[in-house]
């Protein structure tokens, strides 16, 4: 009888951490999402003030949002407790940033172009430009087509 109840208790022991690891793994899957939520709401919304492109993280002990503006030097930041005031946050700090650079007579940084230089090596250079050729197409209509295919697959 002794035995049977040591068994019991061990089960239920490894039970018990199994439960214990299965709400950590269960907390880890909601974060992610809440940044995944995140994340697809800043390429929906920040990407599109002015040419900036902003990065937000929750911070779930203060119950936070902080962003801040990528792809610059400069330090552009901004943080609102909902999803709702972020983006006005965002849009007021990159006033801030232009009119302080307006006011120094400085030439603002951009996060974004819309031109890149990409390193392929010689051999994918040489299979691109011949697709390109072969579907009549320019490069970079051919690698702007394979990034919107990329881009739909990883956000839908």
């Amino acid at each position: 009888m002794q035995n049977l109840n040591f068994l019991l208790k061990e089960k239920l022991e490894r039970l018990y951490d199994i439960c214990l690891e299965f709400a950590k793994i269960f907390h880890q899957i909601q974060k992610i999402q809440s940044h995944l939520a995140i994340d697809l709401w800043q390429l929906d919304q920040l990407s599109q003030n002015k040419g900036f492109l902003g990065n937000v993280t929750y911070d779930d002990v203060a119950k936070t949002l902080h962003g801040e503006v990528v792809g610059i030097n400069d330090v552009i930041t901004f943080q609102a407790k909902d999803a709702d005031t972020i983006e006005v946050e965002f849009k007021a700090s990159v006033d801030d940033y232009l009119g302080f650079c307006e006011a120094e007579g400085k030439k603002p940084q951009k996060s974004v172009s819309g031109e890149t230089r990409i390193r392929m090596g010689q051999d994918r250079h040489l299979i691109v430009s011949k697709i390109s050729q072969i579907r009549k197409l320019g490069m970079n209509d051919l690698l702007n087509e394979s990034i919107d295919e990329k881009i739909k697959k990883e956000v839908g």
